[in-house]
């Protein structure tokens, strides 16, 4: 296999140098096992995604939540997983749910209708 050379950086830095405000919809982490790590360096102080996607391959939603350090992580950052599918996991602002779900299960369903199926009005 060939070798491909290239610059590495930081999740700060390549937020800083994106032109996004602090508050942007969605951050989707995908880069080959490091995903959670990554998500983890998240300065959650300056940048506010509404929604993360972050990878973890072989993982369950139960997995995720048995990650103390991903588990600590959400809570302090004040992210909530609601979703996970056999590759990602997906996390949203909790502030974001609480002005558009009535609560988690509620986001959760309407969030994953490939699960649940259409959400009921």
């Amino acid at each position: 296999m060939p070798t491909v050379r290239g610059r590495a950086t930081t999740l700060g830095a390549l937020l800083e140098g994106s032109g996004l405000g602090a508050n942007f919809g969605l951050l989707k982490i995908d880069v080959e096992g490091l995903d959670v790590d990554i998500l983890k360096t998240l300065d959650t102080q300056r940048w506010r995604p509404s929604g993360i996607v972050v990878e973890t391959h072989h993982w369950t939603a139960a997995d995720a939540l048995r990650d103390e350090t991903l588990v600590a992580w959400t809570r302090k950052a004040g992210y909530v997983v609601v979703g996970h599918n056999r590759r990602n996991l997906i996390l949203a602002e909790q502030t974001w749910l609480d002005r558009r779900f009535k609560d988690v299960k509620d986001a959760y369903v309407t969030l994953n209708p490939a699960l649940y199926g259409p959400a009921k009005k």
